[in-house]
């Protein structure tokens, strides 16, 4: 399996005592981002229990919208139309057929 880090972000490994005692910053090797480290396999199951420990309300809210199902159904803006499928978001805008890729311009802010 592999992990996707996607846009600007900041990698840090933190030690923690408990739910709440934080101890430090804690250096780590490159291998350490590899999918096979202990800590990225660990994550989901610890973040939620950090979660648990220390926002009970958030925590209940978030496993509350698991399992339910996501809308896929297809939006029409005029213009364009639009999907959520969960991960993805698919926009669908219809342009002449004498239009070609390079004649278009695509911004997402």
């Amino acid at each position: 399996a592999d992990i996707s880090l996607l846009g600007d972000m900041y990698v840090a490994r933190v030690k923690w005592t408990g739910a709440t005692a934080l101890l430090g910053n804690v250096d780590f090797a490159l291998a350490d981002l590899s999918p096979a480290a202990v800590w990225a396999r660990r994550a989901g199951k610890d973040n939620l229990e950090f979660q648990k420990s220390t926002q009970p309300e958030a925590h209940e809210s978030a496993q509350a919208v698991l399992g339910k199902e996501v809308d896929h159904q297809e939006h029409d803006e005029g213009s364009y139309t639009w999907r959520d499928e969960g991960d993805d978001v698919e926009v669908s805008v219809s342009i002449p057929a004498d239009v070609k890729g390079k004649d278009c311009k695509v911004t997402i802010k």
